[in-house]
């Protein structure tokens, strides 16, 4: 497959923390993603004319990602959406929390948050240490257009495995993929989705978690960042897809600058193919950069 990234728009706004906006693109494949390989990516910024038979070729398709950091619930988040309940509705409205950027989300072809607390039936809602956040949050979340929730963060087992496992079905009983969260342990940390005729590959890992149960317990499995195969998981998703994102859970709170280990998990990441990687836990914004791989993108 010929995998081209024809242009870029990145567009920043507020969400809880921070929120982005991608364009990605390339020209449509005749033949299914999910039965070819991928071959290497470049970065023209205009479609190859050298081919021989011009005419065979087919427009360019785009989508367009829109992405979100930490979507952390602490109790006065939940008392509000409590207090804005209304009658016949939830229990808990959360909607409009998000009213001033669902333009920004809905716009987007993709929509990727990192959803910080787990969401468990079992569990009364609970703020810090262990949060626990009320299951009608999956309902407006959905609606207000996000489309990939990321599990992998240091507070997915606040509830222990039985409230990942809780979390984890009810993100997907709201029609949502889900990411940094596996129901295989012996498979790449790889999820794939497909838009307009790209297939992007995501990729999630966390620094670690608060708590130590293991997810197993529960049939899961949590992509620890220090404990994975990471050159192999991006080179893996590179070959068998058209764009590639990283969601990672790392980094210090409130550093306004990217430790070591981030910067060389980055580089690990962009020379084995990722084009993108989405950074989440500091809980303020840190620099954006361009990295090179090892074969100059």
């Amino acid at each position: 497959m010929n995998r081209r990234l024809i242009s870029v728009i990145l567009l920043l706004a507020l969400l809880l923390s921070s929120c982005g906006i991608k364009k990605i693109g390339e020209e449509n494949n005749t033949t299914a993603a999910d039965t070819v390989p991928a071959g290497n990516l470049t970065t023209d910024t205009a479609a190859d004319t050298t081919d021989a038979d011009t005419t065979a070729q087919t427009p360019e398709s785009t989508v367009s990602f829109a992405a979100c950091g930490d979507n952390i619930i602490y109790y006065g988040t939940y008392r509000d959406a409590a207090s804005q309940a209304y009658d016949g509705g939830r229990q808990y409205n959360f909607s409009p929390i998000y009213n001033n950027v669902k333009d920004v989300i809905s716009a987007a072809d993709i929509a990727f948050i990192n959803q910080e607390t787990p969401c468990a039936d079992s569990f009364p809602p609970e703020s810090y240490p262990t949060f626990n956040s009320p299951v009608d949050l999956t309902y407006d979340v959905a609606e207000a257009g996000f489309d990939i929730i990321n599990l992998a963060n240091n507070h997915m087992l606040d509830k222990g495995a039985k409230g990942l496992l809780e979390s984890y079905n009810n993100w997907k009983a709201r029609s949502l993929t889900v990411v940094g969260c596996y129901e295989e342990s012996d498979s790449r940390y790889i999820t794939y989705y497909e838009k307009n005729n790209i297939k992007i590959a995501f990729v999630a890992y966390t620094y670690g978690t608060n708590l130590s149960e293991d997810p197993a317990n529960a049939g899961l499995y949590a992509p620890y960042l220090k404990q994975s195969d990471v050159a192999g998981d991006v080179k893996e998703a590179c070959d068998n897809s058209d764009f590639v994102i990283v969601s990672v859970h790392w980094g210090d709170e409130g550093a306004m600058t990217p430790n070591e280990d981030q910067k060389n998990f980055a580089k690990i990441m962009a020379e084995n193919g990722a084009d993108v990687i989405v950074g989440h836990h500091p809980h303020v914004l840190q620099p954006i950069e361009w990295l090179d791989g090892k074969d100059g993108k």
